[in-house]
């Protein structure tokens, strides 16, 4: 008779439990995660990136990664309900890990670089880029954005038309020291102006 034990996330080292995390949830078709991104308006399949995970308050679990390194540094929790709704219960997300220089990778290819202040605004983006060779990526907040680890090949890099200035022009400044062309991103029908 063998017994097999299984580690919780929480028992392990804290730099191991985000990849633990992700390693541990399941994809998110046909789980209240998926709802959730129809809600905002996803209509292709879901990012691979993307996981759901069960559990007392189960969430959409999203990885943060530096560039060239799979490994989740990070997990943002979004937690939802069974119907997909975001929960009511406090905190509503919650980071796990450290994310320095990290970034959600919705999609990545030999195009250009597409940024996104939050995970919302780029599942918004994702439609847009479907069979196209750009990368998005997601900061958690504008802050965020500006100190990501950008890949060391240059190339044409796109950011948010409603970045804080401030936030704006670090990344600029720095993408531009590293051989970057930086361009805004247009603004989708109906984005505020």
């Amino acid at each position: 008779m063998s017994v097999q034990f299984t580690l919780r996330a929480d028992a392990l080292p804290r730099a191991d439990r985000p990849a633990a995390i992700h390693a541990g949830s399941a994809p998110v078709e046909g789980t209240p995660a998926e709802r959730w991104l129809r809600r905002l308006g996803l209509d292709r399949p879901p990012p691979e990136a993307l996981r759901w995970r069960w559990g007392r308050r189960s969430a959409l679990v999203a990885p943060l990664t530096l560039p060239d390194d799979p490994k989740p540094r990070a997990i943002l929790r979004v937690f939802l309900l069974s119907s997909g709704a975001e929960s009511r219960c406090l905190p509503t997300t919650l980071l796990t890990g450290a994310s320095e220089g990290c970034a959600i990778h919705l999609q990545d290819g030999d195009g250009p670089l597409i940024l996104c202040s939050g995970l919302e605004d780029a599942i918004g983006r994702f439609n847009d880029v479907a069979g196209r060779a750009a990368r998005l990526w997601a900061g958690l907040d504008d802050d965020h954005l500006a100190e990501i680890a950008l890949p060391t090949t240059p190339g044409r890099l796109l950011l948010p038309a409603r970045m804080e200035e401030g936030a704006r022009r670090r990344l600029t400044r720095r993408a531009a020291a590293e051989g970057w062309r930086v361009s805004p991103l247009p603004r989708r029908e109906g984005e505020d102006r």
